[in-house]
């Protein structure tokens, strides 16, 4: 089983555990492609997208939050995190951000729309 660092600090490495699936590794490729087609054929500045750069470090967050909540909920002292980060976790981070673009596509559209009105 290979381990994949998707997060490195000055102190800790944390890893996921699994190689994801080909279909897993290529949720961002279309998107991206997709986009940079068209600004091509249109002329347009190709967009850059942060999406790779930000879904391992929103993955590390909600893997240090759900371990620490829990074990505070539990009533215990919260203990460092395991380094290992479940796939499901960086699966719902993906999700979260993809959903956060779609509503920031939203209200960047209902801003243009408010702006043209005025």
């Amino acid at each position: 089983m290979a381990k994949i660092i998707i997060y490195q600090s000055r102190t800790v490495k944390y890893l996921i555990s699994t190689v994801l699936n080909s279909s897993s590794q290529a949720n961002h490729q279309p998107f991206i492609v997709a986009e940079v087609n068209d600004a091509i054929r249109e002329g347009k500045v190709p967009p850059k997208s942060k999406m790779p750069e930000l879904i391992p470090r929103v993955a590390t967050a909600l893997h240090v939050f759900n371990h620490t909540m829990g074990e505070l909920l539990a009533g215990v002292p919260a203990s460092p995190p395991p380094t290992q980060i479940a796939k499901s976790t960086l699966e719902n981070a993906t999700d979260l951000v993809h959903h956060l673009d779609s509503l920031s596509r939203k209200l960047i559209s209902i801003t243009l729309v408010i702006a043209y009105l005025l």
